[in-house]
């Protein structure tokens, strides 16, 4: 393998272009490792640290840190559950660590705790392995963020000449795992994701990828924060850029797209004949299903039995508080439905596997339980909505959509957010948009 087709190997996977350091490196100190190997057989964890600049500190871009202080005191204190936070293109971790610190600081100051949880990756495995070290140079200490730093010294353990050790409790706080964006994002359901100075690296078409794959792992109303040298990018379908005082960042709200017609040929024609019927209009704001907050998930073991009841709304309602037990209460989630399901396996109680298995970065085994689900009901348009979401299948989204047009949500539509049926009508024929386009590609 020559270096040019080393160079194009990395770009293929990573979606990185390399720089002429990047290049120096690679013939001066990867050559001997990875020039006698077939590209088969090139580890991709093991070239990066070859292309990776690890250049971070902490508190970074402090207007980032500014913005991240009032969107914990004036947004996610008031939110229900766990607050789940996603450092993308971690690196060493000082970026994971310092939103840690900040929701810290937040809870050590109120009556009202935060639950939060952080998760942290890279492409980089020397790079997550020092970051849960916890050991840092001094040099990731600087002036740019030197009025939050009093607020890292209640966490630091150790201190030497040139270094510094985080104390285990606020290294428990992050979840570090080594991965490359482009083989997909493993959480999903994130209310903020921090995503930053990554994309500069990146290919035209690497760029718009990864964006799709972050905007795919945030909650509606989820907030994007990318690098001050990147807020220049511009609105997509689905993140509609904010200024917040002296900066930008971007917030999911599908419910926002234009509305689309559904391109031809892709659907079938009674979807085409049911849609005129039905003379859809978009609405541009979500509108929220009622769903009795008072219902105890365990209610479902009682509600739910063989998939039947006499109360399709208490079903509904309770199924809805279920799916946000299992997306604030993962580790306990697996009692609620295996009770369930000791009344019978029903479509519902499969849904509900599959969500946990997916919430558990199981994927696997979630798109199995989505099959089960719709085995025992061709109209379950929801369990086809998720694996058109997951396996990006143009077959899955189309009957979603068939059954949306022709029949409604059903009521189903607390399962996944609650938004009116149009929203996701609205939803699938862009994804089916893209899907079209990216077969299209493909052929050319």
């Amino acid at each position: 393998m020559t270096i040019a087709s080393l160079s194009e190997l990395i770009t293929a996977r990573s979606g990185v272009v390399l720089d002429d350091v990047s290049r120096d490196r690679l013939v001066t100190e990867a050559a001997a490792l990875f020039l006698d190997k077939d590209q088969e057989d090139a580890d991709l964890s093991d070239l990066a640290p070859f292309f990776t600049t690890n250049e971070t500190y902490f508190f970074r871009e402090k207007a980032h840190f500014a913005l991240l202080s009032r969107l914990i005191r004036d947004r996610y204190s008031k939110t229900r559950g766990e607050i789940r936070i996603l450092s993308a293109a971690s690196s060493i971790g000082c970026e994971a660590y310092s939103i840690a610190v900040l929701f810290e600081d937040f809870n050590s100051k109120s009556l009202t705790k935060i639950a939060y949880k952080i998760d942290a990756f890279d492409i980089n495995k020397e790079a997550i392995y020092q970051a849960k070290s916890g050991k840092f140079n001094v040099r990731t200490l600087r002036d740019d963020g030197k009025d939050y730093t009093p607020l890292l010294e209640v966490f630091i353990k150790e201190r030497g000449n040139d270094f510094f050790v985080l104390n285990e409790y606020i290294r428990s706080r992050v979840n570090f795992y080594e991965q490359n964006i482009f083989d997909g994002i493993k959480g999903r359901y994130y209310d903020l994701v921090f995503f930053r100075n990554a994309l500069i690296y990146f290919t035209t078409e690497a760029k718009a990828r990864a964006l799709d794959l972050i905007s795919g792992s945030l909650k509606e109303d989820g907030v994007l924060i990318v690098g001050v040298g990147e807020s220049a990018l511009e609105e997509s379908e689905e993140l509609a850029k904010i200024r917040d005082k002296n900066v930008f960042y971007f917030e999911k709200n599908s419910a926002k797209k234009e509305k689309v017609e559904i391109i031809e040929n892709i659907v079938i024609k009674s979807i085409k004949k049911s849609r005129e019927k039905r003379e859809v209009k978009i609405e541009k704001e979500p509108q929220k299903v009622n769903v009795n907050s008072h219902i105890d998930p365990y209610m479902i073991a009682s509600l739910i039995r063989s998939g039947e009841t006499n109360n399709d709304r208490d079903i509904n309602s309770c199924i809805a508080k279920a799916i946000d037990y299992i997306h604030d209460n993962p580790e306990n989630a697996g009692n609620l439905i295996t009770k369930a399901q000791s009344f019978g396996v029903s479509k519902y109680t499969l849904f509900l596997r599959a969500e946990l298995l997916l919430e558990t970065n199981d994927q696997e085994g979630a798109v199995k339980c989505y099959k089960e689900a719709l085995k025992r009901s061709d109209n379950f348009w929801i369990a086809n909505f998720r694996l058109g979401q997951i396996l990006n299948s143009k077959n899955y989204l189309e009957n979603s959509l068939k059954v949306l047009l022709e029949k409604g949500a059903m009521g189903l539509e607390v399962f996944v957010g609650g938004f009116a049926t149009e929203n996701y009508i609205s939803a699938i024929e862009n994804r089916l948009k893209k899907c079209l386009k990216g077969a299209n590609n493909e052929k050319h």
